[in-house]
């Protein structure tokens, strides 16, 4: 099965309208920096060169958005996955190493041990999003919880870390330009003095470095959101295989119980009066470690087909797993 990906003509309207402008605005700052320095207007060429900069970036920018999915690929077959999205080189994953997959609009993400795989921009994402869980929903999963709770604990401390310096330099960028403005007496550029001017020379490298620090800590901390709501996942699933079973007691005349997205989430079915069927919708909560109803009352129904028909037309596209 093969995935089908969005056109890109809005996509490459976006990144050529990115380059050409990022491409006049560093052009022409550029050249008002040389001016700058021909007129020996130090802090004026400082900022038309920063200018420039920026707009050498929106460039960049629009290149990166170009090739973003350009000769992307998805192809499932009998025992692996070929893929090629984002910017990344094309591999593979074995279909014995993915354990769950999930939707978001036309996004598909792939779970495997170690990372998460997100392939976007496709149209018939819930298509391949059923169809691989057909084939993977009921392959049992090897979690142990007591580890995964460790290894959750250590990505949530690098997690508010990571979060917390990301908020400290993000404030650092706006401190930059006060004691510089204080330190230069609000003056324009175009009045600075030799003094000020080293001054003014000495915020734009720090402000710089401030920036390029800030992206890095804010690469670091996608990487390391994404490891930590994958551990929390993993045990979510494994606290809800220990206590699959709970809580069903308090129903009477259970039918059937079906459990989907890997268990953490369940339809018990029931008929404590005869001639009449109701099912619940259940989640399993790790915070108190038990199962909570989704709804207020559950819909009641005079047949078991009509109950079913509800059931299909609710959860379309979901793969049950009976107990």
């Amino acid at each position: 099965m093969k995935g089908c990906f969005a056109n890109r003509t809005r996509q490459v309207l976006v990144s050529v309208l990115l380059c050409i402008g990022g491409s006049f605005i560093a052009v022409r700052f550029a050249l008002w920096g040389i001016e700058a320095i021909a007129w020996a207007k130090i802090s004026s060429a400082i900022f038309c060169f920063l200018a420039a900069l920026f707009g050498l970036g929106f460039g960049a920018l629009g290149i990166l958005i170009f090739q973003h999915n350009r000769h992307a690929v998805l192809e499932i077959g009998e025992d692996e996955i070929r893929i090629r999205c984002g910017w990344s080189r094309e591999f593979c994953l074995l279909l014995d190493r993915i354990w769950h997959a999930e939707l978001q609009g036309a996004h598909l993400g792939l779970y495997t041990p170690q990372k998460m795989v997100w392939v976007t921009g496709l149209t018939n994402a819930r298509e391949l999003w059923a169809y691989l869980l057909e084939r993977i929903a009921k392959r049992p999963v090897q979690i142990d919880l007591a580890a995964e709770r460790q290894r959750c604990q250590c990505y949530h401390r690098k997690y508010v870390r990571l979060l917390t310096l990301t908020v400290i330099v993000g404030f650092l960028m706006p401190l930059h330009v006060i004691w510089c403005a204080l330190l230069t007496d609000g003056k324009n550029l175009k009045d600075f003095t030799p003094e000020q001017d080293g001054i003014f020379a000495a915020f734009a490298a720090v402000e710089v470095i401030t920036v390029f620090i800030l992206v890095l800590l804010v690469c670091r901390w996608n990487r390391v959101s994404a490891s930590y709501r994958l551990s929390q996942k993993r045990i979510l699933i494994a606290a809800a295989q220990e206590h699959r079973s709970d809580g069903l007691d308090l129903y009477g005349g259970v039918q059937a119980v079906k459990y989907f997205d890997r268990g953490t989430y369940r339809v018990v079915i029931f008929s404590p009066i005869y001639g009449t069927y109701f099912y619940m919708l259940e989640r399993f909560d790790t915070e108190a470690l038990q199962w909570r109803s989704c709804y207020e009352a559950a819909p009641a129904f005079g047949s078991l087909p009509d109950l079913y028909e509800d059931m299909v037309c609710r959860f379309s596209g979901e793969v049950f797993e009976e107990d």
